[in-house]
Formats: structure tokens, C-alpha cells, sequence
């Protein structure tokens, strides 16, 4: 960490850096005075006594201010939290300084995983955040995230997260994947395992052996250890984000009970009131159901969000962060018609772009063949097709028509999962088309 990121939080530069960076539009004279007394902690009368404005107008001016933050750091930003938002950004500055071309080269590594926090690299896909963010405010919460692989599942979940730590609310991280499968695959071991992790984040000592008795069973001990412990001892809202939970969709006796556990937790907030602190974030990649018969009705609660993809204005702000500042409208199309906009493969052919290695032709015509950028991924989705052979049918008839086609609805509801296909109405075309191009190929061996 530099030398600055310690010193003590400078408004006065913070101000400075967010009025170059929204040149010409830069803060007036009213919206610093309030971003600096709302820094010290200085209440909407107290701001309205030292500016000699009414209060209503400073309300006013502060919630357009908040706005106007919340789109220029990609977070959430209330009066209430703008000094653990701006300096949390502030700090952040240097080591994602994508202005100081040279550095940002240095630092920049091949995309894979999530974005870190404040990293320029996440693009914000409004109005999803902002229903995420809206939404862990409410009593008993439970929001559901679930989209294929590498849309970005992870980097949102954290900022949820984070926007939560901003409200001083508890938050934790949990990560099925973490989870040996010995545990996975047993109830009792993954409740156990689940309860133990979340005390510890919390800083609570684990007293499972008090609240635990096999002959009420799991489920039971488990929300009489989250009631009667976790919830009495923790008087905040807690915001439990749970990742990967597809991890346990290969043992569907298991998942429909955890799931339906959680899907308890959250309905006991309508009914008493200690639920009502804890809220959920539920993740999962979708096409990792694909093949299993799995109850989806158990999802059917809750805020359910479906990431979508880049459109064009994202991809070309996307392009300006990689320093790719070259591409005309007609290639910023040609990227979204090859890619469909998928975070992950964008992010990928404006890294190869940025390192200079190859051009966009040469990197749009080999992208779906085995030595594109992509073999992997793609390699990845061919494997799970063959392995089973109605998916690898039904995506074939898809891929050798020029037109939509009807496909039995199941098959259709799979492969849309994967993010291998688009729903129109009752028919089905590639999703884009690097999918249409390769499995067109390597459909026919």
C-alpha cells in the first residue's frame, strides 16, 4: 500500500479527483458543502443553519448529490454511508489507476474470477445492483442470483456485500465449493459445516453441541442454533450471501432440504420478528443443473435475479477502461454479434486487444475454432452436450437451421439455462454467434 493510501481520508482531494473525472459537469458550490458536512458527520439542519438554505431544498440536493455519487462509484451511496463509500473508492484509486496507462498494463491480468471491489473493470448492469442493494434493506430478505458461468455472479454478490458493510449491517461469505464433498453430501455435516463458518465470520464462538439433537433432526437444530444464538447475539440485520450453491444440486435429497431450510428462514420473517434481521443472498450457476432433474419450484420465493449481458454502450465503456479506444461503432457491433455481450468473453478479446498480441479480425475469425481464445470455454460446454445426447441433438438442429426453431420445451429450458440459446416466443436461435460457428463444427463429429 502507498504511502497516501495510509494518510488519514483527504476530502477536499476526493472532491478534487470526482470533479476531474465529471469534467464539464463538476459539483457546484451547494452539493460540496454538503458532501463535506455530510463527511462530518453534520445532520440536513445543520447544513441548512451554515448554508442559509431551507431544509427541504438541502434534502433536495443531497438526494440528487447521493444519485449522482451512486452512478459516478458504481455503489450505493446515502448520506448515511457517502464517508465509508468514498474512502473505501479513495483508497482503491491507486491500485486501479487505469488513467496511468504504463501501471494499468503492469497490473492487468487475464480475466478470470471475480473483480475486485472498485476495480474499473466492473461494469455496473443497472437497474440490477440497485434492485440488490433496495432489496437487502428489507425485513427477511432473499434475493436469488443465477446466471450461467463467468457472468459475473461473484463480482455483484461482493458488492452487495459491501453495500450491506456500508449500512452497518453483518455480512457473510460463504462459498459451497469450499465444502468437501464428504460434507456436501450429508445434511447433517453441511449444517454443521454451514453453522460453524457463519459463527466464526461473526466472531461468535461455534456452540453447535448445545443446540444440536438428532432426534429432532438437522433442519430443526439448525434454526434453533440460528434463532435462539446466532439472532439474539447479533442485534444488526446480517446479510448472508451464499455462493456456488449448485455444488449441492448433484445430491437432490440434500439440496431440496437446505434449500427448503432457507426457504423457511425467509417466510418465518413474515410471522416473528427475529428473522427479520437475516437477509440472503442465494447464488448458483445455472447450467450446472442442466442435467439433473431438480425441483426449481424451491427457487420461486424471493427477488430472482437473471444477470443480462453487455449491450454495446457497456462493451464500448468496457473498451475505453481496457484503453481500447479505437474501435469503430461497426466493430463494437461486431464484437456484440459474435459475443453476444457475455462479460467474461468480452472482457477476454479486449484484453488480447489491449496487450496488442493480435487484431480483431484475426481474433473474431479464429474465436470459434480450437485456436481461438475460447477453445476452453467452448471446449467446456461441448463436453457437457455429448454427454448427454438429447441436449447435443436438440443444440444441433439449433445450429444447422438459418432460422429459429421449435425445440420440446425441456431441451429448450436446458439449453437456455446454459446460455447456449435465446427463448423467442415458442422457437430457439444460438445466443450468438460464437455458439452458432463452433457447435455448427463440432456438433457434426
Amino acid at each position: 500500500m502507498s504511502e497516501k493510501q495510509n494518510e488519514e481520508i483527504p476530502i477536499a482531494e476526493i472532491i478534487e479527483k470526482i470533479n476531474l473525472n465529471l469534467h464539464p459537469n463538476i459539483l457546484n458550490q451547494l452539493q460540496e458543502i454538503i458532501l463535506i458536512q455530510s463527511w462530518n458527520g453534520q445532520t440536513y439542519e445543520d447544513i441548512a443553519n451554515f448554508s442559509d438554505y431551507s431544509i427541504q431544498y438541502i434534502r433536495d440536493i443531497g438526494y440528487l448529490l447521493w444519485q449522482l455519487l451512486s452512478e459516478f462509484t458504481s455503489t450505493k451511496v446515502t448520506k448515511n454511508n457517502v464517508k465509508f463509500v468514498l474512502s473505501k473508492w479513495w483508497k482503491n484509486l491507486y491500485l486501479y489507476d487505469y488513467t496511468n496507462k504504463a501501471y494499468f498494463s503492469k497490473c492487468l491480468k487475464l480475466p478470470d474470477g471475480s473483480i475486485n471491489l472498485n476495480s474499473p473493470l466492473y461494469i455496473k448492469r443497472s437497474p440490477v445492483e440497485d434492485y440488490c442493494y433496495s432489496e437487502i434493506t428489507l425485513s427477511g430478505a432473499l434475493v436469488i442470483i443465477r446466471a450461467p458461468m463467468k457472468m459475473g455472479k461473484t463480482s455483484l454478490t461482493i458488492r452487495i456485500l459491501d453495500y450491506a458493510s456500508s449500512l452497518k449491517y453483518r455480512t457473510i461469505y460463504l462459498n459451497l465449493e469450499q465444502a468437501e464433498f464428504s460434507i456436501i453430501k450429508n445434511l447433517d455435516r453441511l449444517l454443521r459445516w454451514f453453522c460453524i463458518n457463519i459463527s466464526r465470520q461473526l466472531k461468535l464462538k461455534p456452540l453447535l453441541d448445545d443446540y444440536w439433537d438428532e432426534d429432532i433432526g438437522s433442519k430443526i437444530s439448525c434454526t434453533n442454533y440460528f434463532q435462539d444464538y446466532i439472532l439474539r447475539q447479533i442485534k444488526v440485520p446480517i446479510v448472508l450471501g451464499i455462493d456456488e450453491i449448485n455444488w449441492i444440486f448433484e445430491y437432490p435429497i440434500v439440496a431440496k432440504d437446505f434449500l427448503s431450510l432457507l426457504r423457511f428462514w425467509h417466510e418465518e420473517a413474515n410471522k416473528r420478528e427475529i428473522w427479520q434481521n437475516l437477509r440472503i443472498v442465494m447464488v448458483y450457476s445455472t447450467e450446472v443443473s442442466v442435467p439433473l432433474n431438480f425441483n426449481q419450484s424451491l427457487f420461486n420465493v424471493g427477488l430472482s435475479i437473471r444477470l443480462p449481458e453487455l449491450n454495446q454502450k457497456q462493451i464500448r465503456t468496457l473498451a475505453s477502461v481496457y484503453q481500447v479506444d479505437n474501435l469503430t461503432d461497426e466493430e463494437v457491433t461486431q464484437i456484440s454479434d459474435m459475443l453476444g455481450g457475455h462479460p467474461y468473453l468480452v472482457q477476454l478479446i479486449l484484453y488480447y486487444l489491449h496487450r496488442q498480441e493480435n487484431n480483431l479480425e484475426y481474433l473474431l475469425q479464429t474465436a470459434p475454432t480450437q485456436k481461438g481464445i475460447y477453445s476452453n470455454y467452448l471446449w467446456k460446454y461441448l463436453v457437457t452436450l455429448k454427454a448427454y445426447p438429447e441436449l447435443a441433438e436438440a443444440m444441433k438442429k439449433v445450429v444447422t437451421n438459418s432460422r429459429s426453431v421449435y425445440l420440446e420445451s425441456v431441451l429448450a429450458y436446458k439449453l437456455e439455462s446454459m446460455g447456449l440459446v435465446s427463448i423467442l416466443g415458442n422457437e430457439v436461435r444460438p445466443k450468438c454467434k460464437l455458439y452458432y460457428m463452433y457447435f455448427q463444427i463440432y456438433l457434426q463429429n
